[in-house]
């Protein structure tokens, strides 16, 4: 087991240990942090290095004794970055062992691919002869239906990687609800993941975990083709796959337990053959034509993990006619009936020897010629009927001597024996019936988790992306709404049996189900509730459509503005802004060019009172006049090569500075493009406006304080604003001068541009600096989007000057700069650097927002 840096831990693991920490990370979730307590508590010696390497892999948050085993969630590695011929752009997924990311080959040809990287630390000799026999077994196939691999390698940090096709579509069984395709349809494109697995199974790869979310549509010329993805417990069936064959541990559960044959389940290594990928096919085709799985998954999960294989293995499911939707029921009963229950057989024995004889029935089938399965016969239950009660058959017939005699026995025995079926599988049809009118419902909590999930991701509600706001109200908002509806009408259901039964429920899965949709109707009436957040979006696209419904009133100005900046000469435009060709910005009106400073000024739609009129200039100071109707004003500053920081003790030089912290210390320079800066730090109603919160009890004109680092954050992406990274803020601090204030050296002299003492004050109350910027220095202290690094040890990234750890802290502390009434002239200098917990606010630690460009 290795340590982060890829050395051996100086206490190696034993084996046997090794492949037990691997076992639970291959085991359910739900029950791996036990597990892993458990196990530190057994192995007292081994804890620490155990510790280290679960730290290393993001396992554990941290390395304390009791630090919980759950994976951090934060920023993860800062994305868009290089790694080789590789431009790593977004995360797609990660596990235990791997992450996923979506990339694009940058040369020798230009191309999207997906890069599988192995995670920090696990570099231990299962793990890497997994990801080596994931990488062999893509490398053996080639065939249209399965992601490709295209290259292979290791980081310059030493962890392997491969880069694989990468298919962007959704899986098949929900592309094919979203077309609704008819059943044949759907079979004639599963009969293309039928003919790519029988390829890898020709190749001597079995592929171990066919669950639906592993056959994903991508779109082609020649239309939609299916392709499986995931090869990661991928197992030869011959030679080993650089001895991945071999690395799977007697009795543990590997896959998805939905779509696990009973042998694979019961972790019986030696019998998982190409039966188990048949079976996981059964299970696809099943979900496919029934839009529901053979066993659902809150049966199988609820027995956790120990009782699973118990599950799978005496779980019959219903028949695919009895549940499918009623336009393909009478299609599947009969020859697709047979079909799928060989196909799903307990006994791997009765299924298909492979899968090609699975997909020439199904081709028969289609064309309605004979296939080599039916439906049981009554001889056929008859001689499963002798075997089960051999002892009882033989004594019957030795006792009446007469086969005939025999024989009308077991005609009535297998009557009997067919009664009792019958009356088992009614028992069965109840018990599904209230599944499906109660739990299923429950499915809604994850739901709800998703379409959190889904808003955090949603981009600014600008004209362009209206269709995404659409669909996420479709997909979560009125869908949700609708199963609300089905909770209520189930809770008094439930309420009148309760009633009936003098106050009590006779059933135990009738309470568990009641207090369950209880937990579940109040998550509804938070996300759907006037302050949840299916209403915070729908609020922010409907002021989308009020407010761009006559966007072009503002043509003219942006014609203006957009001219003059091109421009630039001196004067209708700084000549700093060389030419910068400025696309229009959704929610912004110019307002004009300062005539002081030459830079173009532009007012935040979302943060102006609607119908306000745009502010004025004032005659003398050419500075804007706004009060608390207007919005956050922006001024765009041009793009250069800066260096931030101070010199200490070296009279005559640029940003020399002696009362300069160690920590402000730097000569790096680093190039920034052109970029929007607010005009003041945020006020209380201009945020108010922002989040659509009510305001405090508070002058509206004073800076918004207490805000952490995490909401201020959230919010303003929420509308396509960001705080400003460090680099950002120092230059629009300085507006070009290289002293300790903007106003020079003299801290008395700084006054005229900032509070530095007494109480906080209104925002733009005092003289603006060389940018037309106020209340840099002092009043209150502001947010930047960096955490608080050494200026040596974390180079400034070009663009916006970010600095960032390889993989960031998501709790590391966050820059504050400017200070505030409390700081004295010292602590408000251009270079002070200061910093905060990002959980918490603070009274006197406020917000200024910044607008990337797109180009």
């Amino acid at each position: 087991m290795s340590e982060p840096s890829g050395h051996r831990q100086s206490t190696a693991l034993p084996a046997d240990l090794e492949d037990r920490v691997l076992e639970i990370l291959e085991g359910d979730d739900d029950a791996r942090d036990a597990a892993i307590e458990q196990l530190l508590a057994a192995h007292p010696r081994h804890a620490a290095t155990l510790r280290a390497w679960l730290v290393a892999a993001d396992v554990l948050a941290d390395a304390g004794p009791h630090a919980p085993s759950e994976r951090g969630d934060g920023d993860g590695e800062h994305l868009p970055r290089r790694m080789g011929p590789y431009m790593l752009l977004a995360l797609i997924g990660r596990g235990g062992f791997g992450t996923v990311y979506r990339a694009d080959q940058l040369e020798p040809i230009r191309r999207p691919v997906a890069v599988k990287v192995i995670n920090p630390g696990m570099d231990s000799r299962e793990v890497l002869a997994r990801f080596a026999a994931e990488r062999e077994a893509l490398n053996r196939m080639d065939h249209p239906g399965i992601a490709r691999l295209l290259d292979a390698g290791t980081t310059d940090k030493g962890r392997p990687f491969f880069a694989m096709e990468l298919v962007e579509g959704p899986p098949l069984v929900t592309w094919c609800r979203r077309e609704q395709l008819d059943a044949r349809r759907r079979i004639e494109l599963f009969l293309r993941v039928c003919d790519a697995m029988q390829h890898a199974h020709q190749k001597q790869v079995l592929h171990r975990d066919l669950s639906s979310n592993n056959v994903l549509v991508a779109e082609t010329p020649d239309g939609p083709r299916p392709k499986i993805i995931d090869f990661g417990v991928a197992k030869s069936l011959a030679d080993p796959l650089l001895l991945g064959g071999a690395m799977t541990f007697q009795g543990t559960l590997i896959g998805t337990p939905e779509f696990m044959s009973p042998e694979q389940a019961a972790g019986r290594v030696v019998d998982v053959d190409t039966r188990a990928d048949v079976y996981a096919l059964g299970v696809q085709l099943y979900e496919l034509l029934t839009d529901q799985l053979p066993i659902p998954g809150v049966v199988l999960r609820a027995q956790g993990v120990a009782g699973m294989a118990d599950v799978i293995a005496r779980h019959q499911p219903p028949r695919a006619s009895d549940v499918a939707p009623k336009p393909h029921r009478a299609l599947l009963r009969g020859d697709l009936d047979a079909i799928l229950g060989k196909a799903l057989h307990k006994e791997r024995e009765h299924r298909y020897a492979g899968v090609g004889e699975f997909a020439a029935d199904l081709r028969r089938f289609l064309a309605d010629e004979p296939v080599t399965v039916a439906a049981p016969t009554t001889w056929y239950r008859l001689r499963k009927f002798v075997r089960r009660n051999r002892a009882q058959s033989i004594a019957v017939a030795l006792a009446a001597l007469s086969v005939c005699v025999t024989l009308v026995f077991l005609v009535l025995a297998l009557r009997r024996a067919n009664h009792e079926a019958w009356l088992r599988e009614q028992a069965n049809l109840a018990l599904q019936e209230k599944a499906d009118a109660g739990f299923r419902l429950l499915a809604n909590e994850d739901r709800i988790e998703r379409a959190r999930t889904d808003e955090q991701t949603l981009p600014p509600p600008w004209p362009e992306y209206r269709a995404a706001y659409e669909a996420w109200r479709r997909r979560y908002g009125a869908r949700l709404a609708e199963e609300r509806q089905k909770v209520e009408q189930r809770l008094s259901a439930l309420a009148a049996q309760r009633a009936a039964n003098q106050g009590a429920l006779v059933d135990d899965v009738d309470r568990h189900l009641e207090r369950a949709l209880q937990r579940l109707q109040a998550q509804l009436a938070t996300f759907l509730g006037p302050d949840g957040t299916a209403a915070k979006v729908d609020a922010r696209r409907r002021w989308s459509q009020r407010t761009f419904a006559d966007d072009d009133r503002y043509d003219d100005a942006w014609q203006q503005a957009r001219a003059a900046i091109k421009a630039s000469d001196g004067v209708r435009a700084s000549r700093d802004y060389r030419g910068l060709p400025l696309p229009r910005l959704p929610g912004l009106v110019p307002l004009g060019c300062h005539p002081r400073t030459k830079l173009w000024e532009f007012v935040d739609l979302r943060t102006h009172e609607p119908g306000y009129p745009m502010p004025t200039r004032d005659p003398t100071s050419g500075d804007l006049q706004t009060d608390a109707g207007t919005g956050v004003v922006f001024v765009l500053l041009p793009g250069g090569r800066i260096a931030v920081g101070a010199r200490r003790n070296q009279p005559g030089m640029e940003r020399n500075d002696d009362l300069a912290a160690n920590d402000e210390l730097n000569d790096d320079f680093v190039s920034l493009e052109p970029f929007l800066i607010a005009r003041t730090e945020c006020n209380v109603v201009q945020f108010a406006r922002l989040t659509g919160v009510a305001l405090p009890n508070l002058d509206p004109r004073l800076p918004m304080t207490d805000v952490d680092w995490f909401a201020a954050v959230r919010e303003l992406r929420r509308w396509g604003m960001a705080l400003p990274t460090e680099v950002q803020w120092e230059y629009a601090c300085r507006a070009g001068t290289t002293t300790p204030w903007c106003s020079g050296t003299d801290p008395e002299a700084a006054r005229a541009y900032g509070w530095f003492d007494g109480n906080v004050a209104l925002c733009g109350e005092l003289r603006s600096n060389a940018f037309g910027l106020c209340d840099m220095h002092g009043n209150v202290a502001e947010w930047c989007r960096d955490e608080k690094l050494p200026y040596p040890d974390f180079e400034a990234r070009p663009g916006d000057g970010l600095r960032a750890r390889p993989e960031p802290d998501p709790n590391g502390w966050r820059v504050v700069r400017g200070g505030s009434v409390r700081d004295g002239p010292v602590g408000c200098r251009s270079s002070a650097r200061s910093s905060h917990a990002p959980g918490g606010g603070d009274g006197l630690i406020g917000l200024r927002m910044v607008r990337e460009i797109s180009r």
